[in-house]
């Protein structure tokens, strides 16, 4: 019998994010789930955290605009793990019933508008850009007028080009526009057996100490063992200026002598939260 649960993404329906949730269930056939939205990504970590939903779907990183900021603070400051992270193609496509010229006002948001802002200046540069909470919303404001046109999801393009006859499929202005995703669970319920594919491990190590060298610490710990550090990031403690945790992806398995060892090092001089080991999207 299919298990039954709830996913938490950010919405509304059609979003990216509800793609990932799509592709994330095709891969599990054993699970049988309700999609929930949420209205932001802290949002959805909230949902997950007071147990509303059993798992959770949010993006981390994009290829272009690099990690998404309210996904790491979420990490922070809740307690979930991810278990799993797989890649979303991102395609962008332009709705437009008028000339590109004749454009007044385009639809589009924030995140969106970064990914493609070279078409829009050289094919709409007088037009008045109006961001919107989501790609979704973009589309629903279109038909304000008979002179607005939006940038959307590509499966929106697909469903709706023949209605808006001076469309474009892509025009993200990097070929190969990819999103990371990861899904979470509460920590209570993450799966605690890792496989022998889980060879990525993430954490966040958190300043609290008055001395310098807290990255050459953490690094030393990790290159004295051979252990790679794929990416780190820091984030403002939100406390005062100058203090930042950092969250860290390394090549290896917490299960790994090296890496237990290595983070046990680093626990000994400043604080360091587990968010989870699970299988690398490279590999």
């Amino acid at each position: 019998m299919a298990e039954t649960q709830k996913i938490s993404v950010l919405g509304p329906k059609d979003t990216f994010s509800d793609l990932a949730a799509q592709k994330y269930l095709k891969s599990h056939s054993q699970i049988s789930a309700e999609i929930s939205y949420q209205k932001t990504i802290r949002k959805v970590f909230e949902d997950l955290s007071c147990g509303n939903s059993q798992t959770a779907v949010v993006p981390i990183e994009n290829i272009f605009l690099g990690f998404v900021w309210m996904t790491l603070d979420g990490l922070y400051d809740f307690s979930v793990q991810i278990v799993e992270e797989f890649i979303l193609p991102i395609q962008l496509s332009f709705l437009s019933k008028v000339r590109h010229s004749q454009v007044k006002n385009i639809f589009v948001h924030p995140a969106a508008e970064k990914q493609c802002l070279n078409f829009i200046e050289k094919n709409c540069g007088e037009a008045r850009i109006i961001h919107t909470d989501s790609n979704i919303d973009s589309f629903d404001r279109i038909d304000e007028d008979e002179f607005c046109a939006a940038v959307v999801p590509g499966h929106i393009y697909d469903e709706n080009e023949k209605d808006y006859p001076f469309s474009v499929r892509e025009i993200s202005d990097y070929p190969n526009n990819l999103t990371r995703f990861v899904v979470l669970q509460n920590e209570k319920y993450a799966k605690k057996n890792y496989s022998e594919k889980s060879n990525k491990t993430s954490v966040v190590v958190y300043d609290n100490s008055d001395s310098p060298g807290i990255l050459k610490n953490i690094a030393d710990a990790f290159a004295s063992r051979e252990i790679n550090m794929t990416s780190i990031i820091s984030r403002p403690t939100k406390q005062m200026i100058g203090k930042y945790h950092f969250f860290i992806n390394i090549d290896g398995s917490i299960k790994n002598d090296g890496v237990s060892k290595a983070l046990a090092e680093i626990g000994k001089n400043y604080p360091v939260k587990f968010l989870g080991c699970y299988e690398s999207v490279n590999e």
